[in-house]
């Protein structure tokens, strides 16, 4: 479909069911492999880069920086960032710990402070119930 409509597919790919099924297929590649050096892409970055910017891609799912007129898309984006940054933050301070870990302290600090939020005010029961599980 997207083909056939000649002109600029941008507002298409970042449908919040886009953007859930790239988050759904970071956490799987993250948690199958149970590293964090899936995200690294030969691009000259280091890793602890690309981790830093998948947790910050994450967060601003959870936020609500992309607006759709599905709640089933934004449910599905907002929980799949909710398990990847659970899979970014554990991997990431249990297997990196003696060099320091790949996220600041502020980073960590504030995935805890939308984790309290999502637990405590979230509209959605599920973002609820599992941000309330990860705490």
């Amino acid at each position: 479909q997207w083909s056939n409509t000649g002109g600029r597919i941008d507002s298409d790919i970042r449908h919040p069911l886009c953007i859930a099924a790239a988050l759904q297929m970071t956490f799987v590649l993250v948690t199958r492999s149970k590293s964090l050096d899936v995200l690294e892409n030969g691009s000259g970055q280091t890793r602890k880069d690309w981790v830093r910017r998948t947790h910050k891609w994450s967060l601003a799912a959870i936020k609500g920086v992309v607006t759709s007129d599905s709640p089933y898309a934004i449910s599905s984006m907002r929980l799949a960032a909710l398990k990847l940054i659970l899979a970014l933050v554990s991997i990431d301070q249990n297997v990196f710990s003696e060099n320091g870990g790949c996220l600041s302290p502020s980073e960590i600090v504030e995935t805890f402070s939308v984790l309290r939020g999502a637990a405590n005010v979230d509209e959605e029961p599920a973002m609820r119930k599992l941000a309330c599980h990860i705490l």
